[in-house]
């Protein structure tokens, strides 16, 4: 499973500023840094998957659109969140 342990915030403070992500392979130990396209890009394949772990259980992620313009952000309990905002920022 892929985890996204930190994010990149633009001066923005939504999921929308958000211009890269830290992540670790939970497989292999690997880890790494992706650009927001290439996170779009990963998580629009049908077998990948990301999550954020979280005090209520891992928020799965997701891309999301806003104004035609595509975003990740977390989907849980049925709804988007935002649990990409409490991760710490690099």
């Amino acid at each position: 499973m892929i985890y996204v342990t930190a994010i990149r915030p633009s001066t923005a403070s939504t999921y929308k500023g958000i211009t890269h992500y830290r992540w670790l392979n939970s497989a292999d130990g690997k880890a790494g840094t992706t650009e927001k396209l290439d996170m779009v890009a990963f998580l629009d394949k049908p077998t990948s998957k990301a999550q954020v772990a979280g005090e209520d259980g891992p928020a799965t992620l997701g891309v999301y659109e806003d104004g035609g313009v595509r975003y990740v952000r977390t989907h849980a309990d049925g709804s988007w969140n935002n649990n990409l905002n409490s991760l710490p920022t690099f």
